[in-house]
């Protein structure tokens, strides 16, 4: 089932400098691609019925004239806020990123991290005694919130479960074994309250990810210390800032 909306961060979209280079007609023309991408059964790209559709086509459903559209793309692609891939397919890569990351955190919510994980926490309610539900709430007031990414807050436990549970996750597909997943973490709570996002811890677990299906890191290494540790926490954050853009 597709979902009926996408969302939309003003701030990541007025600070963009690619974006903020091209002028308002292709920012414009950009929001209306966005959304022929949402739709398309490979989300994040210019599909429409499976096919890529030739410009003139795409024009012609926006009702614009096929030179406007032509020179509005051009400046997307010029400025790499639209990418081609090898098939000369027109893609979006932001939502093609948000939509892999969707869709592990998405698996890892309902693994709980993974199934060893889950054994622990279930373990771990059996041996404390229940707290009664005015001292519950009143525990859940106190919490502090923290930035899950530019537009959106969390409580801290949540954020940290968040990234736990995609770290544990990454880790046990990278592996190929069912490894004991990290249950908590003292890195990912220090940086979540030095005001880092959510998003962006997730966004370094995705690119040492890849490092280590290349080779570049070897999966013993990836831990939330070396992730997010003051050796390389600067250097890791900068280099998925620059994946993403």
């Amino acid at each position: 089932m597709k979902r009926p909306a996408f969302q939309f961060y003003p701030a990541d979209w007025l600070n963009d400098i690619k974006l903020q280079t091209c002028s308002l007609g292709a920012q414009g023309l950009l929001v209306s691609l966005m959304c022929l991408m949402h739709q398309s059964d490979r989300y994040g790209y210019l599909l429409i019925n499976g096919i890529n559709p030739p410009n003139k086509d795409v024009s012609h459903l926006l009702r614009l004239h096929h030179k406007t559209y032509q020179a509005s793309l051009i400046e997307l692609l010029l400025y790499g806020v639209l990418c081609k891939d090898e098939n000369g397919v027109i893609f979006c890569k932001r939502m093609v990123e948000d939509e892999r990351i969707r869709e592990i955190r998405s698996i890892a919510g309902k693994l709980g991290g993974s199934p060893l994980l889950k054994q622990k926490v279930k373990q771990g309610f059996k041996q404390k005694t229940t707290p009664s539900t005015s001292s519950s709430t009143s525990s859940s007031k106190k919490e502090k919130y923290i930035k899950r990414n530019s537009e959106e807050k969390v409580f801290l436990s949540e954020g940290i479960k968040e990234v736990l549970g995609l770290l544990n996750k990454l880790r046990c597909e990278l592996s190929g074994k069912d490894l004991k997943g990290f249950t908590s973490d003292k890195f990912i709570k220090n940086r979540l309250m030095q005001g880092h996002t959510v998003f962006e811890l997730c966004r370094i677990i995705e690119l040492k990810a890849r490092h280590v299906e290349a080779g570049k890191h070897d999966i013993l290494y990836y831990t939330p210390k070396t992730l997010f540790g003051d050796n390389h926490f600067d250097e890791y954050l900068g280099q998925a800032d620059l994946e993403r853009a």
